[in-house]
């Protein structure tokens, strides 16, 4: 008769159970934890665990810790247990694990967009009002002085400068009446 020493015991035996640990909530999923037996039956090279989940029964499987649970609902309370599948026997299920609640990640805010700021309008430059050039004083025309009827001193008279003292007309001897500065009649000859 085979002898049961442990994980050597013979084929048939029923694996122990499952260790459950903490479960935690994702976003439409759970991941559970737990440790495995201490005997996980024969053949025990090909083994698996499975998770189930009350409600719903949704299950995940895994070779090792931890289970993920997807096909959650957000914002339902669950609870679940482990079970290790042996190709020969599977072992009863654990314990059932604490309650946990998927839930969707907040949506994050989005990031304002940037107003950009206008550049601001040039202030245009005033047009220079040209200054009019000063309209030069016209010169007024010099009136040409009337020929001064230059009145003859009797002296010029006596001496021959002129023909009368009107020299107005004319200077003795041929001579030229003298306007200013003198006012005189000119004869080079008698004067």
């Amino acid at each position: 008769m085979p002898v049961n020493s442990g994980s050597q015991s013979s084929a048939g035996r029923q694996p122990g159970t499952p260790i459950i640990g903490s479960a935690t909530a994702g976003n439409a999923s759970g991941s559970i934890a737990f440790t495995s037996p201490d005997y996980t039956g024969k053949p025990n090279t090909s083994l698996t665990y499975t998770a189930t989940t009350t409600p719903g029964s949704v299950t995940g499987t895994s070779s090792s810790s931890p289970i993920s649970v997807t096909g959650l609902t957000n914002g339902v309370s669950y609870t679940a247990v482990v079970k290790l599948n042996n190709t020969v026997q599977d072992s009863l299920n654990s314990a059932s694990s604490n309650s946990f609640t998927p839930v969707a990640p907040p949506t994050p805010t989005p990031v304002p967009t940037a107003t950009p700021t206008p550049a601001p309008t040039a202030t245009p430059v005033p047009t220079a009002t040209p200054t009019p050039e000063p309209t030069a004083t016209p010169v007024p025309t010099a009136t040409p002085e009337p020929t001064v009827g230059v009145t003859c001193t009797s002296l010029d008279v006596a001496i021959g400068c002129c023909a009368s003292t009107g020299c107005s007309t004319a200077c003795g001897n041929g001579g030229s009446c003298n306007n200013p500065p003198f006012n005189r009649c000119f004869d080079p000859g008698n004067c």
